[in-house]
C-alpha cells in the first residue's frame, strides 16, 4: 500500500497550533521546513528547497509565495521534478484561513495529481466574499416561490402556517412563535408554547327536575 502523501510547508506558511491536518485526512502528511530542514530557511533559493523535497520524496510545497511561478530558476528547477507547488495568486492574510483552504481543497489536489507526471503550480482561489456570495432571506423564498410556481404571498403563508403549527404540536417555547408572528414577548424565559388539546366535548344538559 502507497504511504500518505507528503507536503513541505515552506518559510513563509504559518505555523498554526490549534489545526490537526491529520485528524481530518490521515492520507496526507505536512511538515514544516523549520523542522525538516533549519539550515534551509534563510537565504536559500527556492529552487534549491525544490531540489531538496525532491530528493526526500516530498508528494509537493505548500506556500504563499505565488511569485515563484513566474521565476525562471524556480520555474526551471519544478519542471526537473515531480513535486506540485501548491499556492495562491492572492494569499490569505490570515493564517487559519490558510490551513483551512489548504485542508479544504487537498482532496482536489489529489485529484489533480493522479496520474500526472509533470509538476504543476496549482492555485487555490481567493478566500474573499463579495455581493454575489450574499442573499436575503426574502429573495431566496422568492426563488423558492418561483419554483413552485406559486406567487410569494402564498409561499410566505404556507411556510408560516407549517411553522406555526410543528411548534404548537411539539409545545416549543412561545417566543419561538412570537419570532414568526414578529410579536415581542414578556413571557419568562425557558416558557413553552403548550401542546394542542383534544376538543372537550359539550357538557350534558341537566335532566329535568322531578316533580316533587
Amino acid at each position: 500500500m502507497a504511504g500518505p502523501l507528503r507536503f513541505l510547508l515552506d518559510q513563509n506558511f504559518p505555523e498554526v497550533d490549534v489545526l490537526d491536518p491529520q485528524s481530518v485526512d490521515r492520507s496526507v502528511e505536512y511538515e514544516h521546513l523549520r523542522q525538516w530542514r533549519p539550515d534551509l530557511v534563510a537565504n536559500t533559493p527556492d529552487w534549491v528547497i525544490y531540489l531538496e523535497a525532491e530528493l526526500a520524496r516530498f508528494t509537493g510545497i505548500v506556500t504563499h509565495d505565488w511569485h515563484q511561478s513566474v521565476q525562471a530558476e524556480e520555474a526551471f528547477a519544478i519542471s526537473q521534478t515531480k513535486l506540485a507547488v501548491i499556492t495562491w495568486r492572492e494569499p490569505p492574510d490570515d493564517p487559519v484561513v490558510s490551513w483551512a483552504m489548504v485542508i479544504a481543497y487537498m482532496p482536489e489536489v489529489k485529484k489533480i495529481l493522479a496520474g500526472r507526471r509533470d509538476a504543476p503550480f496549482v492555485f487555490l482561489p481567493s478566500p474573499r466574499l463579495d455581493t454575489r456570495n450574499v442573499q436575503k432571506g426574502t429573495e431566496a423564498l422568492g426563488r423558492v416561490a418561483n419554483e413552485l410556481g406559486i406567487s410569494n404571498a402564498q409561499a410566505r403563508s404556507t411556510a408560516k402556517a407549517s411553522i406555526l403549527n410543528h411548534l404548537a404540536t411539539e409545545g416549543l417555547r412561545q417566543e419561538l412563535a412570537d419570532l414568526v408572528e414578529r410579536k415581542s414577548t414578556r413571557r419568562p424565559p425557558g416558557s413553552l408554547l403548550p401542546a394542542k388539546a383534544p376538543a372537550k366535548k359539550a357538557p350534558p344538559e341537566p335532566s329535568p327536575a322531578l316533580p316533587t
